[in-house]
């Protein structure tokens, strides 16, 4: 006649298959994702290629993840590769990653210091940050930019902006006026910076009435 099995057999039993299970579990996901690296990486020359035809042809979100991936496992072996630091960020703001694109673009600002678009891409991702620390640091990075380069559209753009936002809004209608004086005269982009020097303008004659 068969001995009733006791509970704590039973326990011990459920505990043995849920470690187990476990163990397998963590083993495949492990090759699992380590295959989904290795063939990430693979592709890495293909999304460079793929890159090139964005604008007529842009990657998909899948797309996105699997460059980012190939590049965060180069650069495991490529550190200081300064171009792949900024190309990921790149890619890190098509994913609307903004801590990845911010790691990654002030990695490569470091290695190359003296870089200015790396700095201001650096200056953008920290400008658009809730943290006003982040802005502060932002705005120091914005105006090195324009010591280095004051006839830089983009930096002066962002420059304008945060004026704007800081409620200097003399200051974002001179450097909007700038802007337009750099500006060729068929520049479509001269119409929004012509509406953006207006509405800063009343903005001035609101805070003197």
């Amino acid at each position: 006649q068969a001995k009733p099995i006791s509970k704590f057999a039973i326990l011990g039993l459920f505990l043995f298959v849920g470690v187990a299970s476990s163990a397998i579990y963590w083993q495949v996901g492990s090759w699992f994702t380590g295959s989904m690296l290795e063939m990430s990486h693979k592709k890495l020359d293909y999304f460079y290629e793929r890159v090139k035809t964005e604008e007529s042809n842009p990657l998909s979100t899948e797309e996105l993840n699997q460059f980012a991936m190939a590049l965060l496992v180069e650069l495991q072996a490529r550190p200081k590769d300064d171009q792949m630091w900024f190309m990921l960020g790149q890619v890190g703001m098509a994913l609307d990653d903004g801590q990845l694109a911010l790691d990654s673009f002030a990695k490569a600002s470091r290695l190359k210091p003296d870089n200015i678009q790396y700095k201001l891409r650096h200056a953008e991702i920290l400008s658009f940050s809730a943290d006003p620390k982040d802005k502060a640091q932002g705005d120091e990075l914005l105006k090195e930019v324009i010591r280095a380069d004051h006839s830089n559209i983009n930096a002066l753009s962002l420059l304008a902006f945060r004026a704007f936002e800081q409620e200097d809004y003399k200051m974002a209608a001179v450097t909007w006026g700038m802007m337009l004086k750099l500006l060729p005269e068929d520049d479509p982009r001269r119409e929004t910076i012509e509406r953006s020097i207006q509405s800063a303008l009343s903005m001035v004659k609101e805070e003197n009435k």
